[in-house]
């Protein structure tokens, strides 16, 4: 080796600044057990080395804040407390580092399984769990039971929750669980499961293609939309009108309101319960015409005309006339 080799290889790298700790290593796990060790902590088992159980091994979140007392002006002392978290499960299968052959951390997951993952339905292997085929940009983030964040490409936060299911049914509209405990703890949700609600904040299309954007009743870009399983659809526009569409079995209930709200060309009532003034005066009209006036022939219409007078000196005409509207929606109810 020449001395040009020496220096090459000996140099100190990065200005000095290089990890001056050799042993460095990766290694690949498998998480055996969550629930009875340490929170923060996991116990694998080394892909390379079946049958091991090592000591319980902390992990790393993606981004936790290190939480910090500090003391405000009125002397209280005070810590915060911040950041992503994402909690392993049984099964998943960890990369471990090491700072010495005796001080291990998992740093993070091992997609062993993605690209059997993010296959089509129709290709994907039944025992390997769907995830979205993201495209550059985009970010997802799932839990266990399928609920899911989705940052698209379009530059829209995507809400989605998907029916879970129970341990007596499948659940495909999300009202089968009256309590945590009806969960089946033993299976999540699939791809082909229900679901119940996906909420858009943000430039909204019509479909995942993002080929054409939604648009509301009034022909402007919609910007936050609501869809359910059960097919609500709540729309507000860039200049903030609001659609809500309810099928025709659905109802809105507003201030727990039991009467339909009334609507343009909706049939309207008038009785003496609601108006009794007005029905008296109609009354003794018809009493003019009936009792009052006694036909005079050849008279001119005198005697109509003095009866008239009469009656109106005794009832004066009302200037108006109170009723009831008699029909209403039956899917949109308000209270008071």
């Amino acid at each position: 080796m020449g001395l040009d080799d020496f220096f090459r290889l000996n140099r100190p790298r990065f200005g000095g600044l290089d990890d001056k700790n050799f042993f460095v290593n990766l290694r690949l796990g498998k998480i055996i057990e969550i629930e009875n060790v340490p929170k923060g902590y996991a116990r694998v088992e080394w892909l390379d080395v079946p049958g091991s159980h090592p000591e319980p091994i902390p992990f790393v979140f993606p981004s936790v804040h290190s939480a910090t007392l500090d003391t405000d002006k009125d002397g209280v002392t005070t810590s915060s407390s911040y950041g992503l978290r994402v909690y392993p499960t049984k099964g998943d299968v960890v990369v471990v580092g090491f700072r010495s052959p005796v001080s291990p951390i998992i740093i993070g997951y091992f997609p062993l399984h993605y690209p059997y993952q993010i296959l089509p339905d129709a290709t994907r292997p039944s025992r390997f769990g769907a995830f979205r085929s993201l495209t550059g940009g985009e970010a997802s983030l799932n839990s266990l039971q399928q609920a899911e964040v989705y940052l698209d490409k379009a530059g829209a936060i995507q809400l989605i929750a998907k029916a879970q299911i129970t341990k007596t049914a499948s659940n495909e509209t999300g009202g089968d669980t009256d309590s945590f405990s009806d969960l089946s703890p033993s299976l999540v949700p699939s791809s082909d499961t229900s679901e119940i609600v996906r909420i858009t904040i943000g430039e909204t299309y019509t479909d995942e293609t993002l080929t054409s954007r939604e648009v509301s009743s009034q022909s402007l870009k919609t910007i936050l939309r609501v869809k359910t399983k059960t097919g609500v659809s709540l729309k507000i526009d860039t200049a903030g009108n609001i659609d809500l569409d309810l099928p025709s079995d659905k109802i809105l209930n507003i201030n727990k309101g039991t009467n339909g709200v009334a609507r343009n060309n909706d049939a309207v009532k008038s009785t003496s319960t609601e108006d009794s003034a007005f029905w008296t005066w109609m009354t003794n009209l018809v009493k003019v015409f009936s009792t009052d006036w006694v036909v005079s022939p050849l008279d001119g219409g005198a005697k109509l005309k003095a009866a008239f007078i009469a009656f109106e000196a005794a009832n004066p005409t009302p200037s108006d006339l109170t009723s009831k509207i008699t029909e209403g929606s039956s899917s949109v109810k308000i209270g008071e």
